[in-house]
């Protein structure tokens, strides 16, 4: 069975014998194989962000991450925190989504269990900016199984707030209505 020809013909000579049980066990063997291919590829980039970004996102012609997005996107592995100043249009928001997305996926298809905190300075740089951001690249994943290896009733992400003045969770229905605050 080491060749796609000769599992065909194991697989037709089951069915003409009406083997289920066995037909079964191949294809279990078979999706467990390929689950176990995706995690030890998501194993790979554990700890290579930038190796997953140039391998995971399938880039338009002459998209890619920038030097400073490569630059700081290596240094995440070791300094396990960042903050990044610039100017409006930098891609400061989508190297933020990437992160999330590097962090989770790679995570998840490991088995282990994760969180990832992202904070902003205002509640609305969150559902307005960050998130769409992170549904924007999830569906350029190469593997967007990736994404929802554990079902797809599974939600990826979150998103909650609160404010150190006011201890209530900040809600988008709260920051439109100044009485509310």
């Amino acid at each position: 069975m080491a060749t796609t020809e000769a599992l065909e013909q194991y697989v037709r000579e089951l069915v003409r014998q009406g083997d289920v049980r066995t037909l079964r066990a191949v294809r279990d063997r078979l999706t467990s194989r390929r689950t176990q291919k995706a995690a030890r590829r998501a194993i790979r980039f554990m700890y290579d962000p930038v190796g997953w970004a140039r391998e995971v996102i399938d880039w338009r012609d002459g998209q890619g991450l920038t030097a400073y997005q490569a630059d700081a996107l290596g240094l995440l592995p070791k300094k396990r925190r960042l903050a990044i100043r610039g100017p409006h249009g930098l891609g400061k928001t989508g190297m933020a989504a990437l992160t999330v997305l590097w962090f989770a996926t790679t995570r998840d298809a490991a088995g282990i269990d994760w969180k990832v905190l992202v904070t902003a300075s205002a509640w609305r740089h969150l559902p307005v900016y960050l998130w769409p951001e992170i549904h924007k690249w999830v569906l350029t994943l190469v593997l967007l199984c990736w994404a929802f290896s554990r079902g797809a009733d599974r939600r990826l992400a979150r998103c909650r707030g609160s404010a150190a003045q006011n201890p209530l969770p900040q809600t988008p229905e709260r920051e439109r209505d100044p009485a509310r605050k």
